[in-house]
């Protein structure tokens, strides 16, 4: 005997239907046709379904279901059988296709929320970044460190050697623009590092290149302080010693703000020479 497509479903040997998907058409005709096709057994049928890929079901519907008459006829059943176990089944299959798609499109769904979700956030992030860098452009935070010596940290700087000064920056966004700290270079700094510190000066003069005055200043006062230095200034002059700055905060800096306020205006000297080495 030869039925015509029939092997894509199935073989037939020995007097014997055998299906290639497991033999569910067969269970399912055999329910049928013992009677045991009732609602309480409909969960049973549907576990078997549910057990198929979605792929399944489609093939299924698409070409095979076609098929179920003449499948269930070389299985044995009477004509009576076939047509009610054709009718029972495909509302089964129909409803497991739908909720197949269903859970389907769910994913598809909620996959759509969440890419929309992490393009917002996305957006967010990118936008706060440029927020940031507006923010931190005109900043030097050596100078922040030094308008507010307060914030300086050599612990954290010794434990984050690599990190050079983030903390002051994290500490400027977090907290001191809110409270209209100033974490800009002014001219007396600016000028210092261009006397000590000429690549950390460039970069400052580059990030004020607006701000002409005080780049005017800054180089002003470079020019003077050039060949100082302050420890023969403070040797020259003891009663200018503050021994207490010293030990706050580690520098002769308010011997130069005393020579550019005071000292030079009155003729005082600030470099060293053979009595002051």
């Amino acid at each position: 005997m030869h039925v015509e497509g029939f092997s894509a479903v199935g073989t037939f040997k020995d007097e014997t239907v055998t299906f290639n998907d497991g033999a569910l058409w067969q269970k399912l005709g055999s329910m049928i046709k013992k009677g045991m096709y009732k609602e309480s057994r409909e969960a049973l049928i549907t576990s078997m379904l549910q057990q198929n890929k979605r792929e399944y079901l489609v093939h299924k519907l698409a070409g095979v279901i076609e098929q179920t008459e003449e499948d269930f006829m070389f299985s044995g059943e009477s004509t009576e059988d076939v047509q009610a176990g054709s009718r029972q089944v495909r509302p089964v299959l129909e409803a497991e296709l739908r909720k197949a798609e269903e859970q389907e499109n769910g994913k598809k769904g909620e996959i759509l929320v969440e890419k929309t979700d992490e393009a917002k956030e996305s957006k967010a992030v990118v936008e706060s970044d440029a927020k940031v860098e507006e923010l931190i452009k005109m900043c030097n935070w050596d100078c922040y460190l030094q308008r507010y010596p307060g914030l300086k940290s050599k612990t954290w700087e010794a434990e984050h050697p690599k990190k050079g000064l983030e903390y002051a920056k994290t500490h400027y966004i977090k907290n001191g623009h809110a409270a209209g700290r100033n974490c800009q270079c002014d001219a007396d700094m600016l000028a210092v590092k261009m006397v000590q510190h000429s690549q950390d000066a460039a970069e400052v003069e580059a990030q004020l290149a607006e701000q002409t005055d005080l780049l005017a200043e800054a180089a002003a006062e470079a020019e003077l302080i050039k060949d100082c230095d302050w420890g023969c200034y403070l040797q020259r002059y003891p009663k200018l010693r503050n021994e207490k700055w010293e030990q706050e905060r580690g520098n002769h800096d308010y011997a130069r703000k005393h020579f550019l306020q005071f000292g030079r205006h009155n003729g005082k000297n600030c470099k060293c020479d053979a009595t002051f080495n």
